[in-house]
């Protein structure tokens, strides 16, 4: 089994996990076919395990996340889901190691008998090729049968940026750069090529900016996420300077201006309700637009009828 070592992408990862767990939820529906909504809560658990290897030291294996999803009504799932860089043959081997060290964590043990519950269990390839699985299989032999389980896969190269958005697999964003890796070449010497690069991570932090004045999202997560992409993007764009530039001064916390945060602004500065309203509005009506949320819901979190709300964005 080939050594593995930790990378800046690991450490973005398990930093989302750990300061934004409620945005698994998305993921884990994305992922596993569920359908949690948002009252589901995420517990993260211990991600740290010591096993003994065959020389018999302890070594210590670090989990990339390990959680529960309770439900309003109690129900409990287990969950391990790790981040990888690019596949390689060691990786079911590891999530095996981890996904049985998870079930001995919480074994029941009786007179005579010891029971374990493996997590259920997927992967996230920020790398894929066309060979790369669509999910993978762990089938354990014993003397009193054979029993298997699916490892879900999940691909970068699945998704567009729209999808992200539309989907709320906010989780992903700081490895969007990830989906267009092997467009950089061009990118560096094309400037048409760069300008779409950069028109595309202006569409993030525009998407950010209208989830947070809408209240889907925290400044903290906002800033969060694009700290944690700059981190990603600074990584992943060493050998291509000019990208490396503008990823920089986009997600670096470069001021952007657009037309709904302009009018959201200019009502805040001239202390006019109406133009704070016409900034909601703008907003809300950008989000529905781009399919994130239902006019149901805009007109809720505009405090209006569903009758009232598509009247007022029609005098915009």
């Amino acid at each position: 089994m080939s050594d593995y070592q930790a990378t800046i992408y690991d450490d973005v990862w398990r930093t989302m996990i750990n300061d934004f767990p409620e945005l698994l939820i998305s993921f884990v529906n994305e992922l596993f076919a569920t359908s949690y909504d948002k009252d589901a809560r995420v517990v993260l658990l211990q991600d740290t395990h010591e096993q003994n290897s065959q020389d018999g030291e302890a070594e210590k294996r670090i989990t990339d996340s390990c959680f529960k999803i309770v439900t309003i009504d109690g129900a409990v799932k287990h969950f391990h889901v790790e981040c990888q860089s690019t596949a390689d043959d060691s990786m079911l081997v590891r999530m095996f190691e981890y996904g049985a060290q998870i079930a001995l964590d919480a074994a029941e043990v009786q007179t005579g008998k010891i029971s374990v519950d493996f997590p259920h269990a997927g992967i996230l390839f920020l790398r894929s090729r066309k060979r790369t699985p669509d999910k993978m299989v762990i089938s354990i032999n014993t003397p009193g049968g054979s029993v298997s389980y699916d490892v879900k896969v999940a691909k970068m190269q699945s998704y567009t940026l729209e999808q992200i958005f539309y989907k709320e697999l906010l989780l992903l964003l700081p490895f969007y750069m990830f989906i267009v890796e092997k467009s950089f070449p061009a990118c560096e010497k094309d400037s048409a090529r760069l300008q779409e690069l950069r028109e595309s991570l202006i569409g993030i932090v525009r998407q950010l900016e209208i989830l947070t004045v809408a209240g889907i999202i925290s400044e903290y997560t906002r800033k969060s996420i694009m700290e944690l992409s700059n981190k990603v993007n600074m990584q992943l764009t060493q050998k291509y300077t000019a990208i490396q530039k503008e990823a920089e001064s986009i997600m670096g916390g470069k001021v952007l201006e657009y037309e709904a945060k302009t009018i959201y602004k200019s009502g805040i500065e001239c202390g006019f309700e109406r133009g704070i309203e016409q900034g909601t509005l703008k907003t809300l009506y950008n989000l529905v637009k781009d399919e994130l949320i239902t006019n149901v819901e805009a007109a809720k979190r505009a405090g209006m009828s569903l009758e009232e709300f598509t009247k007022a964005v029609a005098m915009l």
